[in-house]
């Protein structure tokens, strides 16, 4: 746990192929890359998010520009999640995108 109470999990990465592999505990994370690269703006919006928090994570990342990103997920309605970044909202993606995300998150978790 980090000094706010949350959990936190380090994942490591290597290079093979031209492609950037992660892994937690030695185990390949395909299912978490995928689920991150899959989780696309819909439609971009400035409209605060009002549902139920769905998931949040915060990527820390080896770029002197961006040290680390943190993502939250919002119920929007059946379709939709808004996404905010680094607090500020920006789009809406696909909720089947973002239940894939929280299921490779749990998969890695529990």
């Amino acid at each position: 746990m980090d000094s706010s109470g949350q959990t936190v999990y380090t994942f490591t990465s290597e290079e093979r192929d031209e492609e950037q592999i992660w892994y937690y505990q030695e185990e390949e994370l395909s299912d978490l890359r995928t689920a991150l690269v899959y989780l696309e703006a819909d439609r971009f919006t400035e409209e605060q998010p009002a549902g139920k928090e769905e998931i949040s994570l915060t990527v820390y990342m080896e770029n002197e520009n961006w040290p680390k990103i943190e993502i939250k997920l919002y119920r929007y309605d059946g379709e939709y999640c808004l996404a905010a970044v680094d607090g500020e909202p920006v789009s809406l993606v696909k909720r089947s995108a973002a239940v894939d995300l929280m299921e490779a998150v749990r998969g890695i978790v529990l």
